[in-house]
Formats: structure tokens, C-alpha cells, sequence
């Protein structure tokens, strides 16, 4: 069966929410993914007691992030192994609302299921970026109106999340303060030195736990209570390693079926990169990232060797979505690629590929505006309009 490309946007105005398909659909999509996906049997059933056990442990470590608070579920340490599980998943950096929409949603929709939450701290992922942009502007001209670009840190090298620590301490520790001068117009204090004060109080050794830490507990204040796990303890878990294994028996099979997905997408999305949404693999590659002292590195089937070993992003919802969860709310860029996904499970498992909602909101910050008039409005449309063309 061909790709059928689907086309998400993120709302516009100020509150929207983009889900499709809609929440209210979700109840019934659960109910509908749980019984396709039970035939999968033993690793499933054992993954999510692994899982779901050490998501408790790590996410009720009080180093971490406040206790759960999960009420009425039966079960070891309070889980439900059999319980409908809802699952979500980003990077463990400084989130916007389109990311924040997610985690709120995962809460009151397995809530709503009588069901489990978890998000999936992808720490496995490189931290790209070490700086914010804030918008900025000089007394009441809209013509100096601009964003200023404010690094926390130095980025010397790219490195997984999860063994990225503070380069420069210096910059990182002033990052708040040489922020404030940009915010000193809005008309009031963004939650930033708050945030920033409680990152450096965290003892975490690395950027993205102590980010993920903090955001946790704001999270909790706002009532919203999901257990947690970093992707790079998934990995170590005896349910991944057999997945790991289960792809490494038929990897000449699962090579072509991956490659010929990812050569779908780019046909029916119309893109040339050959990067995009990610390289073919090479004879004898596994879709998988080998960890080492320096990062992550390609992991090539050698016959001698059980490296420590991180899903790349298509084989991380792959096991999420079928031997983990029952539902998955992916952003627009993991809705998107999830299409290369659902070919995989498709032609490689032979079900039909268990059905994922994609969530994103909108939240403007709330700036003073400039006084325009019709005119105004139809020059920038005119001028817009110009520069398209």
C-alpha cells in the first residue's frame, strides 16, 4: 500500500489546538489499537511490565522530580500492567506550547481511558541548539521590532542529550540575566528567571536532566502527573535488547522494507534530500545508534560484538508503538514521519500499523501591539505578496 502524505498545521490564533484525528476520537482508537495489537503476545506483555516499572522508579526518585500521584490503579507499586497505556515522547529541552499541549493531553486522555500515561524523554538525541530568541524592540517603533538570539551555553561538538553537560559554566549560570534586558518592554516577567534559578540548583550532571527535571515539576503545580522515562534507560531494558535482536535476525528483510519506506515518503512528500526524514540504511547497517565515550555512531552487524546500543527516531516509535504503548500522541514533525513508520509495521509485521493522533497548540505571548490602520494592513499584505513572488 502507497503512502498517503498528510498535511498538518499548526493553528494560528492565540489557544488553538491542532488534533487529528480529534480527542474525542481517542477513547475509541484505544480500544480499537488494544485488540490488533494484543496478537503480539510475550515481548509486548513483558516490555510493559519492564517499562512501567522502571518509569516509576526513575520518575518517583526524589533527585528527579516530585512523586507520582496515580490513584485507584491496582497493581505492583500502584501500576496496572493491563491498563490502556498512552504514550508521547519529545527531546528533554526548554519546551514550547506546541510541546507542552502534548504532555497535558497524554495526562487527561489516559485519565479519561482509565488508563497510564508515560512520556518518553528522548535523550538519545543530539542537543542542537544552545540558545533562545527573544523578541525585542526599541520604545514604540515597530520598525525595530526583531529577535535576539541569547546562547546558554557554547556548542562545540554535538552530543546526545544524555552525556551533555554545561561547557562554558559561566554563560550558563548569567543566561537569565543577560536575557532580561530583551523582555524589559513586554509589560510583564516571562517565567524564565523562576526556571532558570531551579536549573542551576539542579545537581543533575547533564542540560537535558536538569531541564526535564524542572519542567516536571512545574508540570505537577499545573496537576499534571506522567510517569517518565529517558529513552537511554529504555534501552537497557531485556524487552528492547529482544526487539534489538528480532530486527538483527532478519536484517537483510527489514533493510529493504525500511529503505523502500523511506523512498515512499520522499516520492509521495516530494522531496529530494536523501537525509529526509532520514538516510537509507547501507548493507549491513541496523537502524540503530551505537553509544560511545565521544557520542553516537552507526551501528554495522559484525558477529562479535553487543555494543551499548539507542534506537534511532523511526525504530523508537516502532517498539513504542507496538510493544509499548496502546495509543501514541506524536507532534507534527513525529506525525509526519511516523507515515515511514506505519509502512514498516505494515510490511514487516504484517498487521496493520495501530493508530497515532498528532497534537500541537498555539500560545502567543502576550505583547503589546503597535497602533496600525487599514492602510498599514494592506501595505504589509502588498509588500508580503511582493516578496512571495
Amino acid at each position: 500500500m502507497p503512502i498517503a502524505s498528510r498535511r498538518y498545521q499548526a493553528p494560528v490564533e492565540n489557544g488553538a489546538v491542532l488534533a487529528e484525528p480529534s480527542l474525542g476520537d481517542v477513547p475509541a482508537l484505544v480500544a480499537a489499537n488494544r485488540q490488533l495489537l494484543a496478537k503480539l503476545g510475550e515481548l509486548r506483555v513483558a516490555a510493559r511490565q519492564e517499562v512501567l516499572l522502571l518509569a516509576r522508579q526513575y520518575t518517583e526518585t526524589g533527585s528527579q522530580s516530585p512523586p507520582m500521584i496515580i490513584g485507584g490503579l491496582s497493581g505492583v507499586g500502584g501500576l496496572d500492567f493491563n491498563s490502556p497505556l498512552l504514550l508521547s515522547g519529545h527531546q528533554p529541552e526548554l519546551s514550547h506550547p506546541g510541546v507542552w499541549a502534548k504532555n497535558f493531553a497524554l495526562h487527561g486522555l489516559a485519565r479519561k481511558v482509565g488508563g497510564q500515561s508515560l512520556n518518553l524523554v528522548v535523550d538519545n538525541d543530539t542537543l542542537k541548539t544552545t540558545a533562545l530568541k527573544f523578541p525585542t524592540w526599541e520604545s514604540r517603533e515597530p520598525r525595530s521590532v526583531r529577535l535576539e538570539t541569547v546562547p546558554f551555553d557554547t556548542n562545540r561538538v554535538e552530543q546526545p542529550y544524555e552525556v551533555r553537560g554545561v561547557e562554558d559554566h559561566a554563560l550558563f549560570e548569567s543566561f537569565a540575566e543577560r536575557a532580561a534586558s530583551h523582555w524589559r518592554n513586554w509589560g510583564y516577567t516571562p517565567m524564565l528567571p523562576e526556571v532558570w534559578r531551579k536549573v542551576l540548583d539542579h545537581t543533575a550532571p547533564t542540560i537535558g536532566e536538569r531541564f526535564a527535571s524542572v519542567r516536571r515539576a512545574k508540570e505537577r503545580e499545573w496537576g499534571c502527573h506522567n510517569l517518565e522515562l529517558p529513552v537511554s534507560h529504555l534501552a537497557k531494558t531485556v524487552a528492547f535488547r529482544q526487539f534489538v535482536q528480532q530486527i538483527g535476525q532478519d536484517l537483510p528483510r527489514f533493510t529493504a522494507i525500511y529503505n523502500d519506506a523511506l523512498h515512499q515518503y520522499r516520492s509521495a512528500n516530494q522531496i529530494h534530500s536523501k537525509n529526509h526524514p532520514a538516510p537509507d540504511l547501507e548493507p549491513g547497517e541496523t537502524p540503530f545508534w551505537r553509544m560511545t565515550d565521544a557520542g553516537r555512531t552507526k551501528f554495522f552487524v559484525t558477529g562479535h560484538d553487543t555494543p551499548e546500543l539507542r534506537p534511532r527516531a523511526l525504530t523508537l516509535t516502532l517498539f513504542a508503538r507496538l510493544f509499548l504503548g496502546d495509543f501514541f500522541i506524536h507532534g507534527i514533525g513525529g506525525g509526519k514521519y511516523d507515515e515511514v513508520t506505519d509502512t514498516i509495521i505494515r510490511n514487516f509485521y504484517g498487521i496493520e500499523p495501530p493508530m497515532f493522533q498528532v497534537l500541537s497548540a498555539t500560545v502567543h505571548l502576550p505583547l503589546p501591539t503597535f497602533p496600525t490602520t487599514v492602510t498599514d494592513v494592506l501595505a504589509l499584505r502588498r509588500r508580503e505578496r511582493d516578496l512571495h513572488w
